[in-house]
């Protein structure tokens, strides 16, 4: 089961609560997801079985596509319909207003993360200090949106839209950010996430579809390999002195490798084959004119 499951979340559960499920179904070595959801979202949630997990960080390196909803003229402090109300403000703004301020989030920006979030502070998740009542600063942090889109407007209070994004970027805090620059504040009342990377929202399936293909015996089907999950990085097929190298974590140089790689950059990332063999992956770099790539992480034992 060395692989990624591209699951839908539905609303209602914690992202840990599918990773439970399908612990409890398939009873993998390891398991973890790539990017929680908030309980109320739903949409995407890629999710890595046994040597996978070792790859959930390349995972969630990709773009995420969102439709969200917001409403105007109310802050809570979850920044969702979730939380408590803290004020209800008059909607004194135009469709030209929304449509303009809306499409000026797009680009780099910093974004402060909401106090209602996974992120520790001193080892403490902030949404713990929140349910305390406690607050703390946090630290900004550079997020992009790649493009942002209107889908519609149902005055005089929901603004529904899709957003193209960078990882780390929280949904509910542009919707926030949103109504405090068009000054009627607002609250996320809908999210859901439409990609992650190359995982797509056609393609997710269910916890009671992998139930039902599990106890057939045919779960295979529909788990993604690794190498798949990864086809942003380039191909690099190795000879068989590279391949030893490889199982032994050593730098690979032109003449353990089939094919040149002068288009490569420094710090790309690669997936490294000999044969039809998914061996590992590594980084490209160059030190004093000589080129090389050294394994990162190395999925193939030795014989």
């Amino acid at each position: 089961m060395d692989g990624i499951l591209n699951m839908y979340k539905p609303p209602g559960i914690t992202s840990n609560d599918l990773v439970m499920a399908l612990k409890r179904e398939l009873k993998p070595s390891k398991i973890g997801h790539t990017g929680t959801l908030d309980p109320e979202a739903s949409g995407v949630l890629p999710i890595c079985l046994d040597k996978a997990t070792r790859i959930a960080q390349y995972v969630v390196e990709g773009k995420k596509t969102y439709i969200a909803q917001m409403k105007l003229g109310l802050i809570t402090d979850t920044q969702d319909m979730s939380g408590k109300i803290l004020d209800k403000r008059a909607i004194n703004v135009s469709v030209e207003e929304i449509f303009n301020t809306i499409y000026s989030f797009k680009g780099k920006q910093q974004q402060v993360p909401p106090m209602h979030s996974a992120i520790k502070h001193n080892g403490t998740p902030l949404y713990k200090l929140a349910r305390r009542g406690e607050s703390v600063e946090r630290t900004s942090r550079t997020i992009e949106i790649y493009n942002i889109f209107i889908l519609d407007i149902e005055l005089p209070d929901l603004v529904t839209f899709k957003v193209e994004c960078s990882k780390g970027t929280y949904i509910r805090t542009l919707c926030h950010d949103i109504g405090q620059r068009l000054g009627c504040g607002a609250s996320m009342s809908y999210l859901l996430r439409t990609q992650v990377g190359d995982f797509h929202i056609i393609n997710a399936v269910d916890i009671e579809f992998v139930k039902m293909l599990n106890q057939a015996n045919l779960l295979s089907q529909i788990v993604i390999p690794m190498d798949k999950a990864l086809e942003n990085f380039t191909a690099i097929f190795v000879n068989y002195n590279g391949y030893q190298r490889v199982l032994n974590g050593s730098s690979l140089y032109k003449i353990h490798i089939e094919h040149v790689f002068e288009e490569l950059r420094a710090e790309d990332m690669v997936r490294i084959y000999y044969k039809d063999q998914f061996l590992a992956i590594g980084k490209f770099g160059q030190r004093d004119n000589v080129k090389y790539i050294r394994p990162i992480k190395v999925f193939a034992q030795k014989e």
